[in-house]
């Protein structure tokens, strides 16, 4: 019954749809070992090179 639904109630749903594209990323990342491995390595390698004084992240992305 459609009158049954509060405009709150509309609302709070869509809010919890439309950040899906900021949580599931999150779960992703933390649910798969090979992506986790592969940010780790990459920040690994941007904290190496801004200490090493490189400073660009294009050398990075090769």
């Amino acid at each position: 019954d459609i009158q049954r639904v509060t405009p709150w109630t509309a609302m709070l749903t869509a809010i919890f749809a439309k950040a899906s594209v900021i949580y599931n990323p999150i779960v992703y990342g933390l649910s798969h070992p090979h992506f986790r491995s592969s940010v780790r390595q990459y920040l690994s390698a941007c904290t190496t090179a801004a200490s090493a004084g490189h400073g660009t992240t294009a050398s990075l992305m090769r």
